[in-house]
């Protein structure tokens, strides 16, 4: 997908990776609004606290079919899009090969050239899929990043903050976080198709500011030089995702099952406790879904061959996930 995306205009990729968050909302809220129609659901006298109640069994049930119901949705609209000009576009580009060759005329290979030549092609493919990493490898180490610091303290960590209580304590604490988490994911992939223009302008003041700072303190250099703009934008990506490891100290600081600590020090004062937390959620989700979406409208672009860097990309989402999934377990070890 990730690679179809990649061979489109912007605007695709960037409604591809909006769409992912409004699944996430989607699913989110419909555990919000059953955990409270089933709020009221607790083990019976006599029966072990081990045994699932009726409300989570409704609340897992629905869930899984509302997931279903969704990837069935997801294929049948996958399945139509390749009705549409622009898909076939993207997809089946004007041949290169000139119009004289008769598939006829195709020649007699034996079996040794025809190894040779798949091994040929096979070090070809290596090469251009090598040759493309490292024009987008810097993308490849944000996205790694980003996602990786997501999974590391969301949703291991987080989810182990309890309620403090008070005139505004939340109660499901847990499922609203997650709420929160992913209507920021959502703001922050749908500000992301916005963020060129911005950029642009931002580019255009900087490189001014910088021409004059270069001709002021180098007069005798020559061909001073100015970074570009996508190196700019590429670096600030870079930073921004190391950055959000700031958001670990915050949920160490919280209200935790394994160490009450609320994320305010004042004691006398817990009304606003569990706002502060969901505030710190929907920053983390709108770095989140702004870093995730930036790169993945911009970078594959920056190749020469967009379906490879866009899969490559993906590739690194992945190894994110699955890396800062790794790293919940020493989180939450150290918090706790």
């Amino acid at each position: 997908m990730y690679a179809l995306g990649s061979m489109m205009p912007q605007t695709y990729m960037q409604g591809m990776m909006s769409g992912q968050a409004i699944a996430g909302i989607v699913s989110s809220a419909t555990q919000l609004i059953v955990g409270y129609i089933t709020i009221s659901s607790k083990p019976k006298d006599g029966e072990s606290n081990n045994e699932l109640t009726s409300g989570l069994k409704i609340r897992t049930f629905i869930s899984f079919l509302l997931s279903a119901i969704v990837v069935a949705v997801t294929i049948v609209m996958f399945l139509s899009i390749k009705k549409y000009p622009i898909y076939k576009s993207c997809t089946n580009p004007p041949s290169s090969l000139p119009n004289e060759v008769s598939l006829d005329a195709t020649p007699v290979i034996d079996n040794e050239q025809e190894n040779s030549t798949d091994l040929t092609q096979s070090k070809s493919e290596i090469r251009v899929i090598y040759e493309t990493f490292l024009e987008v490898k810097h993308y490849c180490n944000a996205l790694f990043m980003c996602f990786c610091t997501t999974l590391a303290v969301f949703p291991s960590l987080t989810a182990g903050v309890i309620s403090v209580g008070g005139k505004l304590g939340v109660s499901l604490l847990t499922e609203w976080h997650f709420v929160m988490f992913n209507i920021g994911d959502y703001i922050g992939r749908f500000f992301a198709h916005y963020v060129e223009g911005i950029t642009d302008f931002v580019f255009k003041f900087g490189s001014i500011l910088a021409k004059i700072l270069v001709s002021v303190v180098s007069r005798n250099r020559t061909s001073p030089y100015y970074p570009t703009r996508e190196r700019i934008y590429m670096w600030f990506l870079l930073i921004f995702s190391y950055a959000r490891w700031l958001f670990l100290p915050i949920f160490f600081a919280a209200n935790l099952a394994c160490k009450p600590n609320p994320i305010i020090s004042d004691p006398s004062s817990k009304n606003f406790k569990d706002a502060w937390f969901l505030i710190c959620i929907l920053l983390l989700g709108i770095t989140n879904g702004f870093i995730a979406s930036c790169i993945m409208m911009v970078g594959p672009k920056q190749s020469k061959n967009p379906p490879v860097a866009g899969t490559i990309c993906g590739f690194f989402l992945t190894f994110g996930l699955a890396f800062g999934s790794i790293m919940s377990f020493i989180v939450v070890s150290g918090a706790c």
